[in-house]
């Protein structure tokens, strides 16, 4: 017993989390200032300092580093727009939170990114991850859904079918949530304005009338 447990202690740590990780960070600052295109697995394992065949016992190909920085980027964006709704207490206040922090994490990905829209592009793509970009309008979906039941339960919203009224509200905005959308964007700097007004809008059809 005694010889099991010294040796489990002396067992080399698994570090493939941290590699993964670093993997991930080289990647997207190649695909973001090259081009997810012009970007080679060879040109990932060099800048995460490590062999190409190294790098392919974490990831089978550059499609699958592609959907791992996409994941990434969407769990890091969910994060930060439920912190936002978390200080607010109204449904309204927490649906218009949730998506002013995701427009805010797109803004600033695509500012510091110059060649990030080919990996929008991937994803969109015919053989793209689509199930990824799935998951997250799923996310999206049950939030602004559980926020309209609070609403509608407390009398602040109408009565309306819910999934219904949730993909409705999400449509409205989509032109706020979609990359290719706010990169042809004749004037970046009424971009948030103009949600501002959009989210205006569309509570207003929302909101309990009297």
């Amino acid at each position: 017993m005694t010889l099991t447990v010294t040796l489990a202690e002396h067992r080399p740590a698994d570090h493939s989390d941290e590699t993964r990780a670093e993997i991930l960070r080289h990647a997207e600052d190649l695909f973001s200032h090259y081009g997810f295109s012009k970007t080679s697995m060879a040109d990932i394992a060099e800048r995460a300092g490590m062999s190409p065949g190294n790098l392919y016992r974490y990831y089978r190909n550059k499609q699958a580093i592609g959907e791992a920085v996409i994941e990434r980027f969407f769990r890091c964006s969910e994060a930060s727009m439920a912190a936002a709704m978390e200080p607010e207490t109204a449904p309204e206040a927490r649906i218009c939170a949730m998506f002013r922090a995701g427009l805010a994490a797109m803004l600033e990905m695509m500012a510091g990114a110059p060649k990030i829209m080919e990996l929008c592009e991937f994803l969109c793509g015919e053989d793209g991850p689509r199930h990824v970009l799935e998951r997250h309008i799923g996310w999206k979906r049950a939030q602004v859904e559980a926020e309209l039941a609070r609403g509608m339960a407390a009398g602040a919203f109408e009565p309306a079918p819910l999934p219904e009224t949730a993909v409705d509200l999400m449509h409205c905005l989509k032109a706020f949530q979609v990359p290719q959308c706010l990169a042809e964007w004749r004037d970046k700097s009424t971009i948030k304005p103009e949600f501002e007004g959009v989210l205006r809008l569309v509570f207003r059809g929302v909101r309990a009338k009297g």
